[in-house]
């Protein structure tokens, strides 16, 4: 199979953004409810705007974010990534996760969905349980991102419907 085109949904900033992504090594995952699918996403050649130190990172996190590259949306997931914690309440897929009000991701939650030249290519919404890989420059950025699986792409129309259909009240 050949490499694919990815489209990722996702809340940053307080706006809903539209990343699309190389998937790298003809891979194309199991889309499974309930379980976790990796895709390996590839921004080799793509220049990070956001380096340590240059207006970007600095040694009390971020500042600037002006000029916001797909590689650097992507990164921005791996550190919440780490802080969910999905389940299965009743036969269906859960999660929980409690992300500040400052941070720039607001949701972990994703739509992935592949290019349409795909036959039979299936799109899903899940949440982000990783991000690993090469995650300062992206000049070789290769990352691989796991997503746990919660609905079918086309069952859902919006993010917030996702949000209340999969994430328990958090006490």
């Amino acid at each position: 199979m050949s490499d694919t085109t990815w489209t990722l949904t996702m809340q940053h900033s307080g706006e809903e953004k539209y990343v699309a992504i190389n998937g790298v090594r003809g891979q194309f995952p199991t889309l499974t409810r309930g379980e976790t699918a990796s895709f390996t996403l590839d921004f080799t050649g793509e220049v990070a705007t956001r380096h340590y130190g240059e207006g970007g990172y600095s040694e009390s996190g971020y500042n600037a974010r002006d000029n916001v590259t797909r590689f650097d949306l992507v990164r921005d997931l791996q550190d919440w990534a780490g802080w969910v914690d999905t389940s299965t309440l009743q036969k269906r897929p859960a999660y929980r996760v409690q992300i500040p009000g400052d941070a720039v991701v607001d949701s972990l939650v994703v739509r992935i969905q592949p290019s349409p030249d795909i036959t039979g290519g299936r799109g899903a919404w899940g949440v982000v349980t990783a991000v690993t890989g090469e995650t300062q420059l992206a000049e070789n950025g290769v990352l691989e991102l796991e997503v746990y699986v919660l609905a079918e792409a086309d069952e859902y129309s919006s993010h917030s419907a996702v949000v209340s259909a999969f994430s328990p009240s958090i006490t």
